[in-house]
């Protein structure tokens, strides 16, 4: 945890002095260099969090986001990301095929600031995602048992961050933000196929994670 709250204030520092540097660098340029394209496309990448070591319920998934900036001064952020991975192992007696996916979408609100080609927001980030875990072992007679878990998981967060434009079109740019996961858990297996209330799982934590964004407007 001090390790990643270590990172998390040296990204913070940077952002603040490139922001600082870009300022005085830049206040001479014309201002239709620093506007927003309205519509633009992107890409988050995101970074190691704690919290992958902690919960199989949280899935870390690299994000499409479609950004909407209707003036320089807001942002809605649309967000949709995929993933799924699949193993299989074998020994004498059985075969196990372990499948993870997850499907999640989100939007995100952000007001913002421009400092000649450095654009600063601020906001405010929700997430749903769906993530089923299934489990099959097969033995040598060939019978099976499954287990399914499947994962209903929002989030909530403020975020903040900065985008450095090379040209009109394109950025590159961090972000930083504290999140809030609420996550519920419905277990079925081969001798229960049916959910149980009664069997449900809820968790909740908070993940400090950090991002890279490259954004192409159009």
């Amino acid at each position: 945890m001090k390790k990643n709250l270590t990172l998390v204030a040296v990204i913070i520092s940077v952002l603040i002095t490139a922001a600082s540097t870009f300022a005085q660098e830049f206040t001479s340029e014309t201002s239709d260099q620093t506007d927003l394209a309205k519509f633009g496309i992107g890409l988050h990448v995101e970074q190691f969090r704690i919290n992958e070591l902690m919960s199989s319920n949280f899935v870390p998934v690299n994000k499409i986001l479609f950004t909407i900036s209707p003036s320089n001064k807001f942002r809605l952020e649309p967000a949709i990301g995929y993933t799924k991975a699949k193993e299989t192992n074998k020994d004498d007696f059985s075969s196990y095929e372990t499948t993870q996916s997850g499907m999640f979408f989100g939007i995100g609100g952000f007001g913002m600031y421009q400092a000649g080609k450095t654009n600063l927001y601020f906001g405010l980030r929700l997430e749903y995602g769906t993530i089923n875990d299934e489990y099959t072992t097969t033995d040598n007679s060939g019978n099976s048992f499954f287990r399914t878990n499947k994962t209903k998981r929002f989030m909530v967060g403020p975020a903040v961050g900065a985008e450095f434009f090379f040209g009109k079109h394109f950025s590159f740019g961090g972000e930083v933000a504290l999140k809030n996961y609420s996550a519920t858990t419905e277990r079925t297996d081969t001798n229960n196929p049916t959910p149980d209330p009664d069997q449900e799982n809820k968790s909740n934590f908070f993940s400090t994670e950090t991002g890279l964004l490259l954004r192409f407007y159009f």
